[in-house]
């Protein structure tokens, strides 16, 4: 799942009701992948924070980005249509 904002901010995520294992990206303005954390069910009282400002957040099975070879510093292209159907992409 992508999450999207309008602006660069510090951003906030936990596991309330979760009950299965999550990886997340903190993506940037520019589209680079700041970080990649990995969030354990259990942890509700956990808060994930982006260590700055990001604008976007990519949610994912937790061995995605290491299944696709993915890590800090890649970038993400994506296009934001009116359809629901956007189309995306990892590269280095």
């Amino acid at each position: 799942m992508l999450f999207v904002y309008k602006e660069e901010r510090f951003l906030e995520f936990w596991m309330k009701n979760t009950r299965i294992p999550l990886a997340l990206a903190y993506i940037g303005n520019d589209r680079k992948i700041q970080e990649i954390l990995h969030m354990e069910p259990g942890t509700e009282g956990r808060i994930y924070r982006s260590h700055g400002p990001v604008q976007y957040a990519l949610e994912t099975n937790p061995d995605w980005f290491r299944s696709n070879d993915i890590s800090v510093g890649d970038s993400v292209m994506f296009s934001l249509p009116d359809d629901p159907k956007t189309n995306w992409s990892v590269t280095r």
